[in-house]
């Protein structure tokens, strides 16, 4: 067989398409994307600041045209804000905006062949306000605006929709007893020490700061576009470095807006922490030290099965004396302190007895080696998911290699047991 040349190898054929990838653009923009958001919404929102400016100038002055121009121009920036903060819940702002540009390149359109009457020409500068210019626009990208606008999509086509998952097998299998037993007895001067080392409110940056940067930042966003539109009215008239100055107050405030923001969101943040630690967190603290009860799952174990987690943590099924399995899934189930043994063949889980609150979790001196470690991909997406699945502190029948196997375990071993 003789090789090719380089002169019969076939040329790949670019896929240029400007309708897909003016699709792509569009699904791009309307993303929800918080970098976006974040670059173009507060372009979009001094445009509004403008126009609102320009729509109040016109209007003092009685030109009716010039008003409603700027009067449809701040309400298309405004719509551009809202739909790049949340396109899902406002879609109608995406169709408003998308609409404005379909009957903007149509009034372009129309001004060129009708109005204007230029020479159609052929082979000229993209940039060249041509009627020829102005219906390759109008096909490209006021197409599909305007598709956009009627069927909330760009493309043609309606997007396939995924098939859903195959639902793995071997979860329905479980069969759950009920929870773990629980036993009541006083609470012990350890657990109590923890309940009162609970009750003390944590360190909270105070608001009244938080709220002085957003007063700070706030102010400097609004000298900002201040400074904006005064430049901008001297930029003919003034000294050679205006337009600079013109351009750094169109920059500033777009950062400082942002630093306003995040600091507001931290400051209501804050109210809320502390609001939420004053009216529920604190009182259910006080009413578990004044009960003195605790609520506890004791646990002695005779084998252990560990399941790894794809984020570090783990599931653990305790084979119990009389054959049942206990099944513990989450972060919270270790012991407090580096010398805790973990895992043990004896431990509790202690709450308290009036409201069910977290305590303590506390193992003896009992070591317990697991008698095998499954990785996370030997167990079914389901179980990943946590879909279907036993809730914690959950008692299973059987032992903890047939509920091992009724999670949906595939070895990836054959004769692995």
């Amino acid at each position: 067989m003789r090789n090719k040349s380089v002169a019969e190898t076939p040329v790949p054929k670019l896929n240029v398409n400007p309708t897909q990838d003016m699709s792509r653009f569009g699904k791009t923009v309307f993303s929800g994307s918080p970098f976006l958001f974040w670059t173009l919404g507060p372009c979009c929102l001094l445009c509004a600041i403008f126009f609102g400016f320009f729509t109040y100038a016109t209007t003092r002055d009685h030109d009716v045209a010039k008003a409603v121009v700027g009067g449809v121009l701040t309400i298309i920036s405004l719509c551009g804000v809202l739909v790049l903060f949340n396109p899902t819940r406002f879609s109608w702002a995406g169709r408003v905006v998308t609409g404005s540009i379909f009957a903007a390149y149509v009034f372009y359109a129309f001004h060129e062949i009708f109005v204007l009457r230029h020479p159609w020409s052929w082979g000229g500068s993209r940039g060249a306000t041509t009627p020829v210019n102005s219906l390759l626009g109008l096909f490209f990208i006021g197409g599909p605006c305007l598709w956009y606008t009627l069927f909330k999509r760009f493309s043609l086509k309606k997007e396939p929709v995924p098939a859903p998952r195959p639902r793995q097998a071997g979860l329905q299998a479980v069969k759950t007893i009920g929870p773990a037993p629980r036993i009541q007895r006083p609470l012990h001067t350890s657990e109590a020490a923890v309940l009162q080392e609970m009750s003390v409110f944590p360190p909270v940056e105070k608001t009244s700061r938080r709220l002085a940067w957003v007063t700070l930042w706030a102010t400097a966003c609004l000298a900002g576009i201040v400074g904006f539109f005064w430049s901008a009215s001297h930029v003919e008239t003034g000294p050679g470095w205006m337009p600079m100055a013109m351009a750094f107050c169109f920059l500033f405030p777009i950062f400082t807006f942002y630093a306003a923001y995040a600091n507001l969101r931290v400051f209501f943040h804050l109210r809320r922490v502390t609001r939420i630690w004053r009216e529920k967190v604190l009182p259910e603290r006080q009413e578990a030290i004044e009960s003195g009860m605790a609520s506890v799952v004791r646990v002695e174990a005779a084998k252990l099965i560990v399941i790894e987690e794809e984020w570090g943590d783990m599931a653990m099924l305790f084979e119990l004396a009389d054959g049942n399995t206990l099944f513990l899934r989450g972060e919270d189930y270790v012991p407090p302190g580096e010398d805790a043994i973990w895992p043990a063949a004896r431990f509790e889980i202690v709450r308290s007895a009036v409201n069910d609150m977290w305590i303590l979790f506390w193992s003896e001196n009992a070591p317990l080696e697991p008698a095998l470690t499954v990785p996370f991909t030997a167990m079914p997406d389901e179980f990943t998911r946590n879909e279907n699945c036993p809730f914690s502190e959950s008692i299973l029948a059987g032992s903890a290699e047939e509920n091992l196997h009724r999670l949906g375990y595939q070895p990836e071993k054959d004769g692995e047991w």
